[in-house]
């Protein structure tokens, strides 16, 4: 196998993980087109592959892709939750600059390192009233030291 053929089949592979993670497709349907895609690469880089070379790399396709889509499928979540506590720590911070409430380091510390996307969401809403930090944190425990 070139290695031009490799890197397209490890491309179609990963591109065909994300729908079985996130939108369900099944795995045979996934490996129907697996096998499409495979022949078509074949064709394209004048590297004819065999039919069992084919019903190999389908196979293993078959076996690799429900574990990898379930671990693609957490780290993706895992990765937008991260993203939008980011994006929710910078709406509370601009809210508060644009109402000109200041802000100390520390409360910014507490706000930046909070992932908790409730409280973020709770602290966003007293943002937009807030006249100082301490009504961000109304009725909040305190911050652990």
């Amino acid at each position: 196998m070139t290695p031009e053929l490799q890197k397209d089949l490890d491309a179609v592979s990963i591109a065909l993980v994300r729908p079985v993670a996130l939108e369900g497709l099944p795995v045979e349907k996934a490996t129907a087109e697996f096998r499409k895609r495979l022949q078509e690469m074949s064709r394209r880089h004048d590297h004819d592959l065999s039919p069992t070379q084919v019903s190999f790399l389908c196979t293993g396709f078959e076996r690799w892709v429900p574990d990898y889509a379930k671990q693609w499928a957490a780290g993706y979540a895992k990765g937008y939750a991260e993203g939008y506590a980011k994006g929710r720590n910078k709406a509370i911070l601009r809210v508060l600059k644009v109402r000109t409430v200041p802000v100390a380091d520390s409360v910014r510390a507490r706000i930046v390192a909070c992932t908790d996307l409730d409280t973020l969401g709770r602290w966003l809403d007293r943002a937009v009233t807030a006249t100082t930090t301490d009504d961000l944190f109304a009725a909040e425990p305190a911050a652990p030291v």
